[in-house]
């Protein structure tokens, strides 16, 4: 029953979403699938596209699958055809691997012919190796994921099209592809590994994972249009206002193909009112014709929680060949700057104006003059299954992000570039990304050659390019932690990966990797925009002013990640604070990596698991496993492919640090659904306390290790697994974890108090706004349920970010028997609160409280006869509550709302339903 379920959902999601990329060139898209229409941009330049979507698919080994999708990959293709189950239950992604790594695989699909001159067969993204035949005749190879392939079968030297064509795509085993394929395929520290290798690096999934088609016209086809945005006025350090800024420069490059000599007119429309027109010949090839227009009289976007994120219309149309194109594009008007020096110093401002090269005071940002907090996480891609992706799932993802506060994402550089969804959605809500390119260790380092510097020009013209110009991307840097350093291997990073993508784009901020401590020479000093010179990287006795680290790793049972020894920790409670000094104009630093392993919730682990296996340990014995990273372990217990264990993490926090096994050795749902209350507290808190203290120092950049799961398991992040329509118990975008609550409700606010081990504090992080207040300290009494004032703080802080006020805390804390609840308060309005635990929650003396709750339509009403700690609702429901994993009191009864992520299902939120707290999951016993 359950593998008939998953093949029909899989079905039903198949025809309502995907994560489709825009066609390069037409005028109009011809009716097609409904999965590709719901999702399909605006596209780009030729006459008319013809997407080509039936696709069969055959092995050498005379496997036959009629129910195809492309866009999509093999693995998804061979469940939708009841060959495999779920992959990612049990240990299907590993039982499988013959049916996919082994043999040839060859997708084939007919096409209707076209009269017109010029007809160009174009696939967006091709997985792994594949060769390309159309009507028996190769046309070309594929061999880079990231680049798009396009294959001219008319033009005025050749013609294969017939009134009815056949393409074939063959993928044999073993090709090299020179590491040009996402790097965490088959493996991280937070995804499935597979057994299967290509040059040492993990292979997994392989297919036609974005869209192909025919793009037809009379010989002029426009590949990209690229706007490029300069800010025309003097370096701001406070906020620009609508009307009164310095307006921007809007240089627009339209590169265009063509396959004879062609006059043509190009010509641009804005809608703030600016034109321009240029009359041109074009050559036989591909050519760059460049247009420049003002826009002065132009409102501002902002990042989520500074303001608005207006965007405006531009269309460029290309007259040629008898024919007229207009590609619409959308672009925001912002400028950013990554600040290296201080310049809150205005005689650092104007000496820096001239120079190049970073400085090493610090690292934070700026955006229309204003300074501000990056607060936000690291994103990984959604899938490992490149066919289950949808468009929908990576806006909900943007979304949650911006409802918990965040204003900054960093796209990792061992993943993909990701879907236009992505930046779109951070285009409209005011997300900013710290963008990788996509190279990482394992084999995926970078090359100089043609194909890769094709890749590299061809993805920053898509981002720059496709419907928006997107104002969320800010920064380009290299890599993922390879330490860019000159007369070295890794120097390639600047000497040929970013020196093509500042070729290509003069308008964003460039870095040399993450972490870096910056550049020698080849950017602007104030700003890190490329000057055109070369690029050449400081040296590593440059003060570190990025970081990346600590990371807490789950160790205590063998399995593919973590060691099998079990390794304490530090829970840091109470919180270490610092009391150091704060403010831009003193030396700071960016944390762009640091994190804690965590698990799933249950209703998102457990359907990945058959029921024997649900606890931590699986309920089998455990597997013997070397190494601690990407471990090789000899057994068949499925909680060992789970990547880290959760063990040191409910030992520290749960206080038995001694003789766990028993506990977590023991299955069912009740002790599973416990095991797992616990990892998810631990994750909460150890990211807290980490948080807090950071916020203490001088630290002005906070990009928590990471946001989204890509498997229903064992990960990093604060949302879940967010497909919806396989694995069952998912929520789309990602169900939010206890964490993620706690980013929204305190930890991702502008005021944030505390109090610790050191004293306590009380920091304005508002980008150029005071806050003018109170802070109130209380002590809740646990066995009563009673708060008790401790004292009220005066706090007149100036314009944020990094404004802050310590102070003493007028007594001590009985951390067993008491917390502490810290409120701000402005103008009568609690505007943050916090609750200050002293101690791990295995220690806390709490009573037993017996918690009960209603439900009315959308609304969950709970209270409590004595103190019930992290309150958490979960729900199969689509959606999220607008708070959890909190305080509820005796006297304090609260009603929480449901909100949901698309039609709501009532019946489903009130019949899956469950609360749980910590009295009632602080035991160990078997």
């Amino acid at each position: 029953m359950l593998l008939m379920r998953v093949v029909w959902w899989l079905l039903l999601s198949r025809a309502l979403a995907q994560t489709a990329e825009p066609p390069v060139g037409a005028a109009q898209i011809a009716p097609i699938t409904r999965a590709l229409a719901q999702t399909a941009e605006p596209p780009v330049g030729a006459a008319q596209i013809a997407p080509i979507t039936h696709w069969t698919a055959s092995s050498s080994t005379g496997l036959a699958l009629r129910q195809v999708s492309v866009p999509g990959d093999l693995i998804s293709d061979l469940e939708r055809n009841n060959i495999i189950g779920d992959p990612l239950y049990e240990r299907t992604f590993l039982e499988g691997e013959p049916l996919w790594n082994e043999a040839t695989w060859t997708y084939a699909a007919t096409f209707a012919g076209s009269p017109a001159a010029r007809a160009t067969l174009v696939f967006e993204g091709v997985k792994m190796h594949a060769v390309v035949s159309v009507n028996g005749v190769v046309v070309g190879a594929a061999a880079d994921q990231f680049l798009r392939y396009a294959f001219d079968l008319r033009n005025a030297t050749r013609d294969l099209l017939r009134a009815t064509n056949v393409v074939e795509v063959a993928f044999a085993p073993g090709e090299d592809v020179g590491g040009r394929f996402m790097a965490c395929t088959g493996g991280w520290d937070w995804a499935p590994y597979s057994h299967t290798f290509l040059n040492g690096s993990h292979t997994f999934s392989k297919g036609l994972w974005r869209e192909v088609y025919l793009a037809t016209s009379p010989g002029v086809v426009v590949d990209h249009v690229s706007p490029s945005i300069a800010y025309k006025g003097a370096y701001p350090t406070a906020r620009l206002a609508d009307g009164g800024h310095g307006g921007f420069r809007v240089d627009v490059r339209v590169h265009v193909s063509a396959d004879r000599r062609a006059p043509a007119k190009i010509s641009l429309r804005t809608a703030w009112g600016a034109a321009a027109a240029a009359d041109v010949v074009l050559e036989a090839g591909a050519s760059t014709v460049s247009l420049s227009v003002d826009a002065d009289d132009v409102r501002l976007w902002w990042p989520s929680g500074l303001g608005a994120q207006p965007l405006y219309g531009l269309n460029v149309t290309v007259a040629a060949g008898g024919a007229d194109v207009v590609v619409r594009r959308r672009v925001g008007f912002r400028y950013f700057a990554l600040v290296t020096g201080d310049d809150t110093d205005p005689a650092y401002v104007a000496a820096a104006a001239d120079e190049t090269g970073t400085a090493s005071h610090g690292m934070y940002f700026r955006v229309n003059g204003v300074a501000f907090f990056a607060r936000g996480a690291n994103v990984i891609p959604m899938e490992e299954l490149e066919g289950r992706a949808t468009a929908a799932a990576y806006r909900r993802m943007v979304a949650s992000a911006r409802d918990a506060r965040f204003n900054t994402l960093r796209v990792w550089g061992g993943g993909i570039f990701f879907p236009f969804a992505f930046y779109d959605a951070c285009d409209e809500l005011g997300l900013l990304v710290y963008h990788d390119l996509q190279y990482a260790q394992e084999g995926h380092a970078p090359a100089a050659t043609a194909t890769q510097e094709a890749e590299l020009r061809h993805q920053v013209r898509r981002l720059s390019a496709r419907r928006r110009a997107h104002a969320s991307i800010a920064i380009w840097d290299g890599c993922n932690e390879c330490q860019v350093l000159m007369h070295t291997p890794t120097a390639i990073y600047a000497t040929f990966a970013l020196r093509v993508v500042a070729e290509e784009d003069r308008s964003r901020s460039v870095w040399p990797s993450c972490p870096a401590r910056g550049w020698a020479s080849g950017v602007r000093r104030l700003d890190a925009r490329p000057t055109g010179e070369p690029l050449v990287t400081l040296n590593l006795s440059s003060p570190e002013i990025e970081t990346h680290g600590p990371y807490q790793h789950g160790t205590g049972f063998p399995a593919v990640n973590g060691a099998s020894a079990y390794e304490s920790f530090d829970p840091k409670l109470p919180v270490p604070i610092s009391t150091s000094a704060v403010g831009l104009q003193h030396p700071n630093v960016f944390a762009s990596e640091f994190g804690v392993i965590a698990y799933s919730s249950f209703e998102s682990t457990a359907p990945t698991l058959a029921e024997a296996h649900w606890g931590l340990h699986g309920g089998e014995p455990s597997d013997a496993c070397t190494s601690e990273f990407a471990n090789t372990c000899a057994g068949t217990n499925v909680m060992a492919e789970r990547n880290y264990p959760c063990d040191n993490l409910i030992g520290v926090y749960f206080n038995n640090e001694t003789s766990l096994d028993p506990y977590l050795n023991a299955t069912g749902e009740a002790r599973f659904k416990r095991q797992l209350y616990q990892c998810l507290l631990s994750h909460a808190l150890w990211t807290k306390a980490t948080i807090e203290a950071r916020r203490s120092r001088n630290e002005l950049g906070c990009l928590v290790w990471q946001l989204n799961e890509i498997w229903p398991t064992g990960g990093w992040g604060s949302l879940e697994y967010g497909t919806v329509g396989h694995t069952p118990g998912q929520v789309l975008g990602g169900r939010w974890k206890p964490l993620h609550y706690w980013y929204k409700r305190f930890l991702y606010g502008d005021v944030l108090a505390t109090c610790g081990a050191g004293g306590c504090y009380v920091r304005n992080d508002r980008g150029g706004a005071p806050f003018d207040g109170t802070v109130v300290v209380e002590a809740l009494d646990l066995a009563s349920g009673r708060l008790s004032h401790v004292q009220t703080e005066r706090a007149d802080l100036g314009p944020g970010p990094a404004a802050i006020h310590f102070f003493d805390l007028a007594r001590d804390v009985d951390g067993a028997r008491e917390i502490l609840v810290i409120s701000c308060v402005e103008q009568g309005e609690v505007v943050a609160r916090n609750e200050a635990p002293f101690a791990t929650p295995g220690r806390l003396a709490l009573p037993a409280a017996r918690v009960a709750l209603s439900v009315a339509n959308d609304t969950v009403s709970l209270s409590t006869n004595a103190t019930a700690l992290y309150v958490t609702l979960t729900t199969l429901a689509n959606g999220a509550f607008d708070d959890n994993s909190f305080l509820l009191l005796p006297s304090e009864p609260r009603s929480v709302r449901f909100l949901p992520f698309d039609s709501f299902d009532a019946a489903l939120l009130a019949r899956s339903l469950r609360v749980e707290h910590l009295a009632e999951n602080q035991g160990l016993g078997v």
